[in-house]
């Protein structure tokens, strides 16, 4: 399961959770599943922003060798 199908599936739970929990006599820890929630996003921002500059300074790489400025 990739990062973003996870932040997907932890919403979804929290939102059936939220509406069924109750029904139950239990209530969800909101600050324990939003620092959770929080978690699960800085790591998928993280990884997205690795993969932008790797793909930035391929990019930079590949011009550099195409590109000869003392030309």
């Amino acid at each position: 399961m990739t990062d973003k199908e996870r932040i997907i599936q932890f919403i979804e739970d929290t939102e059936y959770d939220r509406n069924y929990l109750p029904h139950f006599g239990l209530i969800p820890d909101w600050f324990i599943r939003y620092k959770e929630l929080r978690d699960l996003i800085i790591n998928y921002l993280d990884r997205f922003e690795e993969s932008q500059d790797i793909n930035q300074r391929a990019f930079e790489d590949a011009h550099e060798t195409v590109v000869d400025p003392e030309s």
